[in-house]
């Protein structure tokens, strides 16, 4: 006999749904990365910060995302529109209808590649219409002046609109390839309005101190608007078309498109106006024959505080034509300090000497794009296919943990990151533009950092919408106050661990069960085995369930030393799962199957070539 649910309890269950849907906000949760060109166009995936940490999530398409990539989710991280900004793909990887033929002046050779220019491109949500996506992107071409030369040029600035439901959901381009503004450009950009619903779009011109903005609304694209602001020198002779951002909260903005410095101005998020340019020039070195260059990267902490800026020290030789070393220098300034040209700080490790030797390795490793992450990370990413992070960014100094090789991929990727605007930016509370009754209610998330011994725990807020206090309960009988406490257990074990953020608009709770100095394999039932073969292996491994997987699971390979060579995640009612071992070191592996925090299965597999 069917259950009798009365009015009031669809009421609740709707309303929890809704709630959960509103606050959710994981736009930028999936991004599409690869190896560039087809020699390894299996190498697809999509890093997945639905996980934590991110895991691998292999994609079925061909295409090659090499410099450019642009991504958008669902409100619960699951992808809807990706680009290289040659098409367009939706979520099952098909291509969207009318998407192909984006930035017509782009030559063919880059066809079956992707687009030459990083971060050129990203997706907005027309307000109020969420059938409707818009993707803005910039066209290539050779600079129209010999004397500034871009290797890169960006353009004319266009947009092309998308209806996600047509064709049953598989989405359908509208129209394509709209110049909103012609010229030159660096990398554009987006932040939220300070109603809290709208968007500011900016796009700053690559060769004079003009800056266009536009505004989205639920009545579409309106402007541009010229600001023209900023001493940074024209012509420039060589410059790049990446690296322009926006800090999280929206109150600043770095021009960083020339090789002799950068500038940072305080933004408007109601009006839209660029003031009070503070301008860092770059030391050159003296040595002769030395010079700095930019990498084209550039984040701001979360706190707005530091801003990250990517740099080479490029040595060159009569004798042969461009730099012959190149060293990688990740730069942190300190946007308080009284002169923040000074207060730059090396925060990545520059080896001592550079010799013969290491000079391939250095001159690939050079530092490009950066992108803030969802988990709180600042990812950059190298010319040689290698990625890095800074950990902890709004740390002072090298206590930010910089770390090479992480996350470590085990393959050369392409060296492009998406540009993504800060999604869970919400409404200046107070403000004149302060006019829709959006508010600021906190919602809280956190990530977990087991990397300080068996015992200890090290936990980062990642809560949004402007929180002002922190409780934590670490499950053990303790508390904090603190934003990121740093917390030692006394015993080992299974631990609920509770977060609530609060502002003076309300609070939030998020949970989540931690396992401490626990290494005890648990099955989810009497009745589940996993049957692993070939083992050894050289192509895939195949692992089999005895049943039904009930939840949704992590898989991980590691090395004896517990290095991550491959992750991914196994969803829910599967039977089972490939693994691809190929290019692996032949050596033994821990393979680790687990289940809502805890291993459900766990062993040793060889890899033999």
């Amino acid at each position: 006999m069917p259950k009798i649910i009365s009015n009031q309890v669809l009421f609740v269950v709707y309303f929890v749904l809704f709630a959960s849907t509103l606050t959710a906000q994981k736009e930028d949760y999936q991004w599409p990365l690869g190896s560039w060109g087809c020699s390894k166009c299996f190498y697809r995936f999509f890093y997945d910060f639905n996980t934590d940490p991110p895991s691998i999530k292999i994609r079925e398409d061909s295409l090659s995302v090499s410099y450019s990539m642009a991504c958008y989710s669902d409100s619960n991280g699951q992808i809807l529109a990706y680009s290289n900004g040659l098409r367009i793909l939706n979520a099952n990887g098909e291509i969207i209808e009318n998407s192909e033929g984006l930035n017509p002046n782009l030559q063919q050779s880059y066809l079956y590649k992707s687009y030459p220019v990083p971060q050129n491109a990203f997706f907005l949500r027309r307000p109020g219409q969420d059938s409707i996506l818009y993707y803005f992107h910039m066209d290539w071409g050779a600079h129209d002046n010999p004397s500034n030369a871009y290797r890169d040029a960006g353009l004319d600035f266009r947009v092309t609109r998308l209806d996600l439901r047509a064709n049953n959901g598989a989405g359908k381009v509208l129209n394509k390839n709209e110049v909103l503004v012609s010229g030159f450009f660096t990398q554009p950009t987006a932040v939220r309005h300070a109603n809290g619903r709208d968007w500011w779009i900016v796009v700053t011109h690559a060769d004079e101190n003009k800056h266009y903005r536009f505004l989205l609304d639920p009545n579409g694209i309106s402007g541009p608007w010229l600001q023209e602001i900023g001493t940074k020198p024209s012509p420039l002779g060589i410059g790049i078309t990446f690296g322009n951002t926006f800090s999280p909260s929206g109150n600043y903005y770095v021009d960083i498109n020339d090789f002799t410095g950068f500038s940072v101005f305080d933004f408007d998020r109601c009006s839209g106006l660029l003031s009070n340019e503070r301008r860092v020039d770059y030391h050159q070195p003296a040595f002769p024959k030395t010079s700095f260059g930019p990498g084209g990267g550039a984040a701001f902490s979360p706190d707005d505080r530091f801003l990250y800026v990517s740099l080479t020290k490029n040595q060159f030789t009569p004798a042969i034509p461009g730099p012959i070393i190149v060293q990688p220098y990740v730069l942190q300034y300190d946007l308080v300090s009284q002169n923040i040209e000074f207060s730059a700080d090396t925060v990545n490790f520059i080896p001592d000497s550079l010799t013969a030797a290491n000079l391939v390795p250095i001159l690939e490793e050079r530092p490009y794009n950066m992108s803030y992450g969802p988990d709180g990370r600042i990812y950059i990413v190298y010319k040689g296919g290698g990625f890095s992070t800074v950990r902890y960014p709004n740390a002072k100094g090298k206590a930010c943990d910089f770390r090479y090789n992480d996350p470590f991929f085990d393959n050369s990727v392409s060296f492009g990151l998406p540009n993504l605007p800060n999604y869970r930016l919400g409404p200046v509370d107070g403000s004149s533009c302060d006019s829709l009754g959006i508010q600021n209610i906190p919602v809280a998330k956190f990530r977990v950092d087991d990397s300080l011994g068996v015992l200890g725990r090290y936990f980062y807020d990642l809560s949004y919408h402007n929180p002002t206090e922190w409780i934590w309960t670490f499950g053990d009988g303790t508390t904090s106050q603190e934003s990121n406490p740093l917390h030692v257990y006394t015993a080992q074990g299974a631990y609920q661990v509770c977060l609530t953020a609060s502002n003076l608009n309300g609070s939030n709770t998020s949970c989540r069960t931690i396992f401490v100095g626990v290494t005890t394999v648990s099955t989810v039932s009497n009745d589940f085995s996993v049957q692993v073969f070939p083992n050894p292996a050289s192509d895939q491994i195949r692992l089999e369930f005895s049943a039904l997987l009930q939840n949704p699971a992590i898989l991980e390979l590691r090395s004896v030393t517990g290095q991550l060579y491959r992750t991914g995640n196994v969803l829910a009612g599967s039977e089972g799962t490939l693994l691809d071992v190929r290019n692996l070191p032949a050596g033994m592996y821990f393979l680790t199957l687990s289940t809502e925090g805890r291993a459900i299965f766990r062993k040793s597999v060889i890899v033999l070539h």
